[in-house]
């Protein structure tokens, strides 16, 4: 559900620089190890982030779902095979996915997603991460797929706090996908009022963790005082 409402984000060098990492991932999956070649960004000033790092990252995502998912490609189990690809659950959830696979193996309908995360500084996990989640069911619904299991896959190749680990992964059975399905529904229940203004009381906004992404950070007057309040707090307590 998008909760900015209407409020678009500046893009920062960071995110900038994660979109060109996408953008080459794209590249590479279409046109395989050529595509570090013929990879150009779709704004020229981006270039500069095309470094060596980077094609060294792209191409450990690019080895991991060519060598390590096992999926039979070219093959009929192979249901749908998806990248950078719009996924809707309903009419106000949906996203867009970076790699996607929906195949059938040893008689299960099975399904993996796949997600580059090029940022360093806050670790991602892929267990009980509910943007996979949501857009693993969403996979589903758009292709028609009864998926009963679907694995996630989160790849942060400069993740700081734990080097070691770039590929964390996690499988959702069948039981907790019904579970996951069932909580999407009760979700939009309660925010697509909030969306569309439909409340009797208007609902509080409240400051926590969940803000460090969101785009309406800029117009968001609760979010403000709180940071003014940690300003004042880390001055007094400058020596």
């Amino acid at each position: 559900i998008p909760p900015e409402g209407g409020i678009v984000d500046t893009d920062t060098e960071y995110s900038r620089e994660g979109t060109v990492a996408h953008e080459m991932l794209e590249c590479v999956l279409r046109n395989g190890m050529r595509g570090f070649k013929t990879y150009k960004p779709a704004k020229p000033e981006d270039l500069k982030f095309v470094t060596l790092e980077m094609k060294q990252n792209v191409n450990e995502s690019y080895q991991f779902i060519r060598n390590k998912l096992h999926i039979p490609i070219g093959e009929k189990n192979l249901y749908k095979f998806v990248f950078e690809s719009r996924v809707k659950y309903s009419e106000h959830i949906y996203g867009t996915l970076d790699v996607g696979f929906l195949y059938v193996k040893d008689g299960i309908k099975k399904g993996i997603v796949f997600d580059l995360k090029y940022g360093a500084g806050t670790p991602v996990e892929a267990k009980e991460n509910e943007q996979l989640m949501t857009y693993g069911v969403a996979l589903c619904d758009t292709h028609h797929f009864d998926a009963q299991e679907i694995t996630l896959i989160i790849h942060q190749p400069r993740d700081r706090e734990d080097p070691d680990r770039p590929f964390r992964i996690w499988k959702m059975d069948s039981k907790r996908i019904k579970q996951w399905r069932s909580e999407l529904k009760k979700f939009e229940k309660k925010a697509v009022p909030i969306l569309e203004g439909d409340y009797e009381k208007p609902p509080k906004e409240v400051v926590g963790k969940h803000c460090k992404f969101c785009p309406r950070k800029p117009a968001c007057v609760p979010y403000a005082k709180e940071s003014s309040v940690t300003n004042v707090m880390l001055l007094n307590k400058s020596p």
